[in-house]
């Protein structure tokens, strides 16, 4: 009996010290990633710019925030009691223009002037169609709606609601989870306790500091092997971020519209996008405003138009996009010609001469 056991047992210690290495490396693999995340962006310094939320996991902090990075920025950022971004408005309110989004909307690393909602305010719209920037830096397009539905009080009959997110922000939830998870280790965003998800037709908030979620991020954020644990899990269990994004996007407008507000959805963007054909997230299905006719697809010209070592727009990404956003939201019926301003109406008027 001994002597048909010891084979066995020569295979099975073999298997038990490989599979003990195999944990070994992982251990070591996800270590490594927790002390990434940790770290984030080690030259960028972000202070006073968000707080927890119970329903949306973060909003800005009201106030004055701080965001820097050597070589490419230093920016203050003014925040007003709702939580919404400083914009250069001009004249006594008439009717709002509410933009959602993530960073891009809210202005990364640019000043209150220089965002492209301050922009199109002060230049491009005519003094009382005042622009509400309800962007927030790092949101997903369930946090972009359900920002929405927590402001639709707010919202007067004759507004515009305009939501701006880029591709990516599609894949920014919980059932994708590559995104968020990073917030779980880090205190750029508070202590996050609650965060919107889309189930079964409605936006509800779930837990998201809970044991399951945690040992989930640091498995996808592992240094090495992350990613590939990423795809497996989505692959078992797909996302579907197109279906899921179709029904945020009529939830969207359905709020927008019960409140009789003018409804447009646009996708800004990513410089990255400019270089190439698509976008870097499946948008296929979705209908939606494109505007990347409006920015150029030279790779000088796209390097002039973000910072040197960040992908967000510099001041002068914003005020194309302004100019962009100005001229789409026309296009669609969503801003008559009368509420631009004349000097905006002589702008586009060359550059219809110019057959853009």
């Amino acid at each position: 009996m001994e002597s048909e056991a010891n084979p066995i047992r020569n295979q099975l210690a073999p298997a038990l010290v490989t599979v003990a290495l195999l944990l070994g490396l992982l251990g070591v693999d996800v270590w490594l990633g927790y002390r990434k995340m940790v770290a984030g962006n080690s030259d960028e310094i972000i202070q006073a710019v968000h707080r927890p939320h119970p329903t949306l996991g973060w909003v800005p902090q009201p106030g004055t925030g701080r965001h820097d990075r050597p070589g490419n920025f230093s920016a203050r950022y003014g925040i007003d009691d709702d939580g919404l971004r400083h914009v250069d408005n001009a004249g006594e309110p008439v009717h709002r223009l509410w933009l959602f989004g993530d960073s891009f909307a809210f202005g990364h690393g640019v000043g209150d002037s220089d965002t492209f909602a301050s922009v199109l305010a002060r230049e491009w719209l005519a003094p009382g169609i005042h622009v509400r920037n309800a962007g927030v830096m790092g949101y997903g397009v369930a946090q972009e709606v359900q920002r929405l539905i927590e402001l639709a009080g707010q919202i007067q009959p004759g507004d515009r609601v305009v939501f701006a997110p880029i591709s990516v922000d599609v894949e920014r939830s919980l059932k994708h989870f590559a995104h968020p998870s990073k917030y779980l280790f880090r205190e750029e965003k508070g202590q996050i306790e609650g965060y919107p998800d889309l189930r079964d037709g409605k936006l509800v908030t779930v837990p998201f500091d809970t044991l399951s979620n945690r040992v989930r991020a640091l498995l996808y954020n592992a240094r090495f092997t992350g990613a590939g644990i990423q795809r497996l899990h989505h692959l078992v269990i797909p996302p579907q971020s197109v279906e899921e994004t179709r029904e945020l996007m009529q939830i969207a407008r359905a709020v927008s519209e019960a409140r009789g507000a003018r409804f447009a959805w646009l996708f800004l963007p990513h410089p990255r996008e400019l270089l190439a054909d698509g976008y870097r997230a499946d948008l296929s299905g979705l209908v939606f405003t494109d505007l990347k006719r409006f920015f150029p697809r030279d790779p000088d010209e796209v390097a002039a138009i973000h910072f040197p070592d960040d992908p967000h727009w510099n001041a002068r990404g914003h005020a194309l996009a302004a100019g962009a956003v100005a001229e789409a939201l026309l296009q669609e019926g969503v801003l008559a010609s009368d509420e631009l301003a004349p000097d905006a109406k002589l702008t586009l008027r060359m550059a219809q001469r110019q057959g853009r």
